[in-house]
């Protein structure tokens, strides 16, 4: 799917991550990583488990935001096996149509915003202008009926 390989990484937090490896930066210690999702277990009464992804950051959910990693906060790092890559790379997707949504959600409500302001705004200037507010014509309900003259 890409050229950048995927590492399951362990943290010194107890936190477990998967994420694609951008870059690593051996002088400074730092690991460039995106798509960094926390991988989180669930363990029901019947102790079966059920493993779950989510973003590592809140709001950081695209391919082009990059997170540095300090090393010193890594305990152990794998590659992970094909079956978790193919829900890794599920996630990714889900979590990339999520992010898209909320943009597109936001940016309709700040829309509607802006409406709201616009049509204020001219309301206080036909107020100081003295102009009556132009009304909506309502569609009427009365139907025509025909004339007296008319011979059916």
């Amino acid at each position: 799917m890409n050229n950048h390989p995927v590492q399951q990484i362990h943290l010194l937090s107890g936190e477990e991550l998967i994420c694609e490896v951008m870059d690593y930066e051996e002088v400074e210690g730092n690991i460039i990583i995106r798509n960094a999702m926390v991988i989180e277990t669930n363990i029901f009464e019947n102790n079966d488990r059920v493993y779950m992804f989510k973003p590592w950051f809140l709001y950081i959910e695209r391919s082009t935001e990059m997170v540095m990693l300090k090393v010193d906060h890594v305990t152990a790092s794998v590659t992970p096996n094909d079956l978790l890559l193919i829900q890794y790379y599920s996630a990714v997707n889900d979590m990339d149509s999520v992010a898209d949504d909320r943009v597109k959600e936001h940016n309709r409500k700040e829309a509607m915003k802006l409406k709201t302001l616009v049509d204020q705004i001219a309301n206080l200037k036909r107020k100081v202008i003295g102009e009556e507010p132009k009304k909506k014509e309502q569609p009427s309900n009365v139907i025509p009926f025909p004339t007296d003259d008319t011979i059916h």
